[in-house]
């Protein structure tokens, strides 16, 4: 049977569909889409070591979580965009989470395809838009694991 996507969700993959048009090599203005991937791809690819496995959006929104903390950290993004996100987070997907050491998930993110020279990630300034490359520390990526600095 062939998936159908809701109408609802039309406007959405229309606009991701011109994204990726005009930047079929993903070199520029498509990085604008991977927001929370960099993060989210690593615990997805954790997941699969573990005896239940997170599906890629669950780990997308988890990569979120922790790329708004990185957002704040490096380019400002306020701490209300951040517990706003937390409240969606809370609301719509209560109770998922993944444990994992951020130690484990670094080889990962030397994986990733955008890494050949530090962890770079697509962060958000305020809201919108997102900030393609930016560089950033392992120790950074450790300290948006740390809920008590941001909750």
């Amino acid at each position: 049977m062939p998936f159908t996507i809701p109408g609802k969700f039309w406007p959405d993959c229309a606009f991701k569909q011109k994204i990726t048009e005009q930047d079929e090599a993903d070199l520029g203005l498509r990085q604008i889409l991977n927001f929370g991937h960099s993060i989210g791809h690593a615990i997805e690819s954790e997941s699969y070591t573990r005896d239940e496995s997170l599906l890629h959006g669950e780990a997308i929104l988890l990569g979120m979580r922790y790329e708004l903390r990185l957002s704040h950290l490096y380019l400002g993004c306020s701490m209300e965009i951040l517990h706003q996100y937390e409240r969606f987070f809370e609301t719509i997907f209560p109770g998922l989470k993944f444990e994992a050491r951020v130690d484990d998930l670094l080889p990962y993110l030397n994986r990733d395809k955008k890494n050949n020279q530090g962890y770079r990630m697509s962060l958000l300034k305020k809201s919108r838009p997102s900030t393609n490359g930016v560089l950033v520390s392992a120790e950074a990526i450790h300290k948006c694991f740390q809920d008590d600095l941001f909750l």
